[in-house]
């Protein structure tokens, strides 16, 4: 939609031009990445995030104008034309924003968050590039970006996402909008427990904080060395032992990178986790998410499936092939006959958790007696260190970090914000709230909800998945434009973490790797039996039954 996007991006091109007339502080251009690098991102993060907004109120039309003659019945690709060519006309593009108002309007919004949001990491990264090309270990001289991939992780306040900034000497650093505290924080527990043991050690990104966003080494998928495989999964097992003993969660198959002999956690936002929700007179407090099912076991670090989900791809890291997803219309061919085939494919999510001898993915259903043998070791050490701990490491840990809060599944934002394009949505306020209400429904049960919902309806309008954050050391929420929100969480993440190390004992021990042995056994059944379809339970009596008994038996009785 050309319309909306030139305007703005010619004003940004001559913001870039002006140096910092436009964009204060932003020196020449030509020492560290030209103006047409950073144009040609901004043009691709725009055309993506407007194809988001636009694509399924335009598909509808297509059909709609095909169907009321204005358009011939044609092949898809012959169709994609001709309707660009109505597209063009200015009465036809008057039509749509007359009978789409909220199109408009939410995507002036959103392009105007893209050129800003990528304009204040122009400025960081000129402010930065001295410091990141010492962490490089390069002369300033040969600091130089020839690409910058934003949006590969989701989009929060305003646009910002995780960006890779590729540089003109082949390497590639991190740019996080978010405060990175959490990732310096883990790298220094990683540093201490492998000053304490060697076995511990672990491959720790170097990390360059600053005030409310930071920069990260990349940390790039390689093979194992040759016969490396059980070192790779012993110190798997190590690593989640320190995700639980952080209590750390949501490290899914996207957040692991396998890097050569070492598992890399790439993304430790929720680490220090605070885990129940305040209630009122006429509610008990409650957990987040509802996981009070696993709060206190190694699964709620999502390094291990539950057993009980029935799934051959679960989203945890460990696998023996890509995690897939439905993706959208693929193909569109003539049938036989009259019609078309149309056809909907998986589409391979990506595969950076596949740990690799060459070209085998190695299968980890072969180590689990290595992943639990390090789960273990580790378990056993922070019960020796346990008063250390909890007498003060602890909180010098926590000092100054910040952490996310989640309160709802990413996915279910995801699908508030798909239909939240829809054509229907885009037709007027009221139908758009239809879908955005809904993220009012888990306030009738959990009262402390309601205080986030306007924050929530915000980020959701912006096309944003909603983002709250709060120091670990505090029950104050923020929201992604920095509003203080209190009253929602029941306590701090540091004080649940300290709670949860402190009841750590010989016998949980026992009981947590029970929990994760069962799991990974049932694991290793789902991958090497016939597969079944996701979540797939057999009706009647006998599978409820079964499904209650996998639970108590993956909890150890919990």
């Amino acid at each position: 939609v050309p319309w909306s996007i030139a305007p703005r991006l010619h004003g940004f091109g001559a913001e870039l031009d002006a140096g910092d007339a436009g964009l204060a502080g932003v020196p020449s251009q030509a020492a560290w990445g030209a103006a047409n690098v950073i144009l040609a991102s901004v043009v691709e993060s725009l055309a993506g995030d407007v194809m988001t907004l636009t694509a399924d109120t335009l598909s509808n039309e297509s059909a709609f104008a095909e169907r009321e003659g204005f358009l011939e019945a044609l092949l898809p690709q012959k169709q994609v034309a001709a309707y660009s060519e109505l597209i063009a006309n200015p009465e036809y593009v008057a039509y749509l924003f007359d009978k789409y108002p909220l199109i408009i309007a939410r995507t002036h919004v959103r392009i105007e968050l893209v050129v800003a949001s990528m304009a204040k990491l122009v400025r960081r990264l000129a402010a930065d590039r001295h410091e990141l090309a010492a962490s490089l270990g390069v002369d300033i001289a040969q600091f130089a970006v020839r690409g910058i991939r934003r949006g590969t992780g989701d989009s929060h306040h305003g646009a910002d996402s995780v960006s890779l900034l590729h540089l003109v000497d082949g390497r590639t650093v991190v740019y996080k909008p978010r405060d990175v505290s959490p990732e310096a924080a883990f790298g220094r527990f990683l540093g201490w427990l492998a000053e304490q043991d060697a076995r511990f050690s672990q491959h720790s990104p170097w990390v360059l904080c600053r005030e409310g966003y930071g920069w990260m080494q990349f940390v790039a998928v390689a093979s194992l060395p040759p016969g490396r495989a059980a070192a790779f999964y012993y110190r798997y097992g190590v690593l989640m032992g320190a995700v639980f003993a952080l209590n750390g969660t949501d490290i899914h198959h996207e957040n692991l990178i396998a890097h050569g002999e070492f598992p890399v956690v790439i993304d430790l936002e929720t680490i220090l986790q605070p885990i129940m929700l305040r209630g009122n007179e006429d509610s008990e407090p409650s957990y987040l998410l509802d996981l009070e099912f696993f709060v206190n076991s190694p699964l709620y670090t999502a390094m291990v499936d539950p057993a009980f989900l029935g799934k051959v791809n679960d989203g945890g890291p460990l696998a023996i092939k890509p995690q897939v997803d439905w993706g959208g219309w693929d193909a569109v061919e003539p049938a036989e006959g009259e019609g078309f085939r149309i056809e909907q494919p998986r589409i391979l999510a990506s595969a950076s958790n596949l740990v690799r001898d060459g070209e085998r993915i190695v299968d980890f259903t072969d180590f689990i007696d290595d992943i639990l043998r390090g789960f273990g070791d580790l378990y056993d050490f922070l019960l020796q260190r346990k008063l250390e701990l909890l007498g003060g490491r602890l909180d010098e840990l926590a000092s100054g970090v910040v952490i996310r809060v989640i309160f709802k599944p990413t996915a279910k934002y995801s699908k508030i914000l798909s239909v939240s394009h829809s054509a229907y949505a885009q037709e007027s306020n009221f139908q758009f709230d239809e879908f955005i209400g809904k993220l009012w429904l888990t306030a009738v049960t959990k009262p402390a909800i309601g205080k986030i919902v306007l924050s929530e309806c915000e980020d959701v309008w912006c096309g944003d998945v909603p983002y709250f954050c709060a120091e670990a050391t505090s029950d104050s929420l923020r929201d992604s434009r920095g509003r203080s929100i209190d009253g929602v969480l029941l306590h701090d993440g540091l004080e649940a973490t300290r709670a949860k190390l402190a009841t750590l004992s010989t016998e949980t021990k026992a009981q947590d790797l029970s929990t994760l042995r069962y799991a990974l056994l049932r694991k290793r059944e789902q991958l090497h039996s016939a597969d079944e379809p996701a979540g797939a339970l057999d009706g009647g009596p006998l599978a409820i039954l079964k499904l209650l008994a996998q639970r108590i038996l993956m909890d150890n009785g919990r």
